[in-house]
């Protein structure tokens, strides 16, 4: 989806990840499809940005400082029904079973990403995660 960088109404994506890399690299997909990237590398960053009120968030599940949990729990002790994507290298073999514990916790959960992937793999995610995402928008090629 490509939305006009012009469009006041454009959704907030916040990212989430320590890597300076990976934010880069989906900051910029994110920026790509049509959304307005937002990063943090760290849980104070993150808190801050929440308050934004982003469409969505994309996360990293391994971070230092057990930055994904502490960002779960905010959610859940908040309310806060954000549509979370979940992403991870590290963890592909247990990325599933580790978002089926936070949506356990009330966590929104709506998808899960295996680092690397593909770009249209993150369009699918956050078409999901933001169905109601303004009109006129065209596909990513």
């Amino acid at each position: 989806m490509k939305r006009s960088s012009m469009d006041g109404d454009v959704p907030i994506v916040l990212i989430v990840d320590d890597d300076p890399e990976s934010l880069l690299l989906v900051s910029t997909m994110v920026e790509y499809i049509g959304y307005r990237p937002v990063t943090a590398s760290t849980f104070d960053e993150a808190r801050e940005l929440l308050e934004q009120r982003p469409a969505a968030l994309v996360l990293d599940m391994v971070m230092p400082e057990m930055t994904s949990d502490r960002i779960a729990t905010l959610l859940h002790e908040t309310s806060n029904t954000l549509p979370v994507v979940f992403m991870s290298a590290a963890m592909q073999g247990r990325l599933g079973a580790q978002a089926a514990n936070y949506v356990r916790l009330g966590v929104n959960v709506v998808s899960t990403l295996a680092k690397p992937f593909w770009i249209d793999v993150l369009v699918n995610a956050l078409e999901h995660a933001i169905p109601d995402a303004p009109a006129g928008a065209i596909a990513a090629s």
